[in-house]
Formats: structure tokens, C-alpha cells, sequence
């Protein structure tokens, strides 16, 4: 048979008994074992080889039977989900058998002051205030039976009673009750004149698209002026029936012209005419607008008939005129601090309607206050007031 020396290669013929036993190659004089050589495409096992696969073959065979075990022990695709479904679900259902409450925790109301609830009223307020009745009509809820939000909110911005919201100030609100779907909130109002009038209110609100709307109000506390109070002699009247008392004297005067002060000598006449005329002469530059204005507040009440005539005559048919109506009522506003709604929107038609209200708000003021009003006292600022100057010490 046909030998190859596995170190050069070298072949030879022995007999085929001799297979196996230990040759000596007569080229590279190495000995080794007499194999047969393999047929051509086949590769002689050399000792090295032969000393790979002596540590290969262990490695094979035991990933071989390894994987054997584990496909007979592994479950299926579906038994698998099975129980990587059972294995997420039992941790959790644990926890949540332990960390769940048997009744849910109580929404505790709000109690900061810019809550949404109570900022949802003032809202409202506002909104009458500066005659807006889109803007009232989204802080409105819609309420079954009821008018809708928008009719409602036309009907708080247009009204005139002595109630109307337009003419109160959120004082101190605050939370009654509330969950998750409904709150109470009282608050305290007082009137934007003069007058130190005084309400208070319960509103009913309800959550509508994660906000707070309102839904109702009822009127807790407060009288109209005129309504009788019977008061008997050396009774401490609250600070509200003293309001009330006061504002029964509070007359309707039909708007009318009206005349200097006799109070007020000729030279001061002809100057409050000459800067009211300055005022409202829109050719002249803004400056000398503000500063005509400025002047006018300053010499306070002997203007006031003028200014009252002035937002009386000035009827609104452009964008200037409504300019002049509102730069006469901030006058009137400096000089008094009597607050008038007039907040005018683009139609025109509305903004005049808005005019006349306001010169009949003025009137009404007229008449209470009128020959009686005092002008504001003059208050110093510190910077103004110059220090008294010091003496040295001896």
C-alpha cells in the first residue's frame, strides 16, 4: 500500500501488514505511523490535526447533546408566550393585591388663591367688566333648561341693575366644597364706585373639558339702595347696611347739560374750556392731548361739568370719536375715582350703546355726589417732599 511521511511529504510502498506500525521516512529521517494515504481531495491526518480533534470533538459533542436536552425540555412558541404571560402577570397582581386602596382618596379642593376655580369667577367678573361677551361666554357652562352660554353671557354684559357684575370687584373667594366634577365657591364683592357697597355670592361650577365653568350663582348678601332698613337708634351698623344707607340717597338724574360751579370765577371757566377744547383737538400732537388731560385732573372738580357735558354730547360715529369718549372718561376717572365701564369693541352701533350706559352711570354718580364731592387729597410723593435739613450736633 501507498504511505506519505506527514512532515515532507515523501511516499512509499510497504506491505499492507505493516499498517499501522512505526516507519522511518528516508527523506526527513522522521519517524511515524504507517498509514494509508488518502485518496486525492482528502487531507492526510497529521499529528496536529489529529490533536485538534481531540478537543474539538468533546466541544461538539457536548453542545450537540446540550441542545438535544434543552429542545426536549423548552416548551413551545405557544407555551411559551403562555407563561411569559403568567410570569409578567403574578409579580403585578401581587403588588397590586398589596399596594391597591379598597376605596379611593378624596380630591382635597383647592386653596390657593389663583386656583382655577376661583380665577374661573374672577374671570367672569372681568369679562362683564370689559364688556366682552365671547369672552364671558367661554368661562360659562352649559346648563340644561337654561339659556345657552352664549345668551347668558350677552345678558351679563348688557345689564344695567345695580347688581350687574360689571360693576363689582372680586374680594376674597373661596372654596365651599369640591371633586372631581363639581366645586362651590363663596366669594365677598365690593362696588367699583365710591360708594363702599358691599355682596357676597355662591356659585355652582362644573368641569367641562378639564376646566372650570360657571353654572349658577345666588346672591347671599347685599341690598339694593332704596330697599328700607330699619335701624334702630345708636345700632353699630356692619360696614354693608352702612353702604346700603348711604347709597338710599343715590338719585336717577336724567342727563342734561350742565353749567359751571358758580363757585368757579371767569378766568378759571375760560381756562378749563381752552384745555378741554385742547384735549379733544386730535391735530395737536398726542403730548399736548395728555398734557391738556393732565391739567384738567389737576384742577379736579371745577372741570367736572365740563368733562360730564363733554362724554353727554360726544356721540360715537368713528374710531375718533370713541378715542375722545375714552380719553374724557379717564379724566373723569382721575378726578373722581368713580369706575365706568366702557371697554369699546369694533362695531360702533354696540360702542354708542356702551356711551349712553356710561353717561348715565355718570349722572347717577351727579346726582349723589355732585355739589357735595371734595377733590381727592393731594398726596406727596417721598421723593417730592424735601428733607428737613440737619443740624450738627454740638
Amino acid at each position: 500500500m501507498l504511505i506519505a511521511c506527514p512532515f515532507c511529504k515523501t511516499q512509499a510502498k510497504i506491505a499492507e501488514e505493516l499498517e499501522g506500525s512505526k516507519v522511518k521516512c528516508p527523506q526527513c529521517k522522521r519517524t511515524y505511523s504507517a498509514l494509508e494515504k488518502l485518496e486525492r481531495g482528502d487531507k492526510v491526518l497529521t499529528p496536529g490535526r489529529l490533536l485538534l480533534a481531540s478537543l474539538v470533538v468533546p466541544i461538539v459533542g457536548g453542545t450537540i447533546l446540550y441542545v438535544v436536552k434543552s429542545t426536549e425540555s423548552a416548551p413551545t412558541i405557544e407555551n411559551r408566550t403562555d407563561a411569559m404571560k403568567e410570569a409578567a402577570a403574578a409579580p403585578v397582581a401581587a403588588a397590586a393585591s398589596v399596594a391597591a386602596p379598597a376605596v379611593a382618596a378624596p380630591v382635597a379642593p383647592e386653596s390657593k388663591w389663583n386656583t382655577d376655580a376661583l380665577d374661573a369667577v374672577r374671570e367672569l367678573f372681568g369679562a362683564a367688566y370689559a364688556f366682552d361677551a365671547a369672552r364671558a361666554s367661554t368661562g360659562l357652562a352649559e346648563v340644561a333648561g337654561a339659556p345657552t352660554a352664549k345668551e347668558r353671557a350677552k345678558q351679563i354684559v348688557q345689564d344695567e341693575s345695580y347688581f350687574a357684575f360689571a360693576k363689582w370687584k372680586p374680594g376674597q373667594l373661596r372654596i365651599v366644597r369640591q371633586d372631581d366634577a363639581s366645586s362651590k365657591v363663596h366669594g365677598n364683592f365690593s362696588a367699583r364706585d365710591a360708594s363702599a357697597a358691599a355682596c357676597e355670592y355662591d356659585f355652582e361650577l362644573a368641569k367641562d373639558g378639564g376646566r372650570w365653568k360657571v353654572a349658577s350663582w345666588t346672591r347671599t348678601k347685599g341690598q339694593e339702595p332704596g330697599t328700607a332698613v330699619d335701624v334702630e337708634p345708636g345700632t353699630k351698623l356692619p360696614n354693608d347696611a352702612k353702604a346700603l344707607a348711604a347709597n338710599a340717597l343715590k338719585a336717577n338724574v336724567e342727563p342734561r347739560h350742565l353749567e359751571h360751579f358758580a363757585t368757579t370765577d371767569a378766568a378759571l371757566r375760560t381756562k378749563i374750556d381752552g384745555l378741554f377744547e385742547r384735549m379733544l383737538d386730535f391735530k395737536l400732537s398726542p403730548t399736548e392731548n395728555t398734557r391738556a388731560s393732565n391739567e384738567l385732573a389737576e384742577i379736579g372738580k371745577p372741570a367736572l361739568p365740563v368733562l360730564i357735558n363733554g362724554i353727554y354730547d360726544q356721540r360715537i360715529v368713528d374710531v375718533e370719536s370713541t378715542s375722545k369718549v375714552i380719553l374724557i372718561n379717564q379724566t373723569l376717572q382721575r378726578i373722581t375715582d368713580h369706575t365706568t365701564v366702557f371697554a369699546p369693541g369694533p362695531d360702533l352701533a354696540k360702542v354708542e350703546e356702551l356711551r349712553q350706559r356710561t353717561v348715565k352711570s355718570w349722572f347717577e354718580w351727579w346726582g349723589y355726589s355732585g355739589e357735595r364731592f371734595n377733590n381727592k387729597p393731594t398726596v406727596l410723593d417721598e421723593f417730592d417732599v424735601e428733607p428737613a435739613p440737619k443740624t450738627k450736633k454740638r
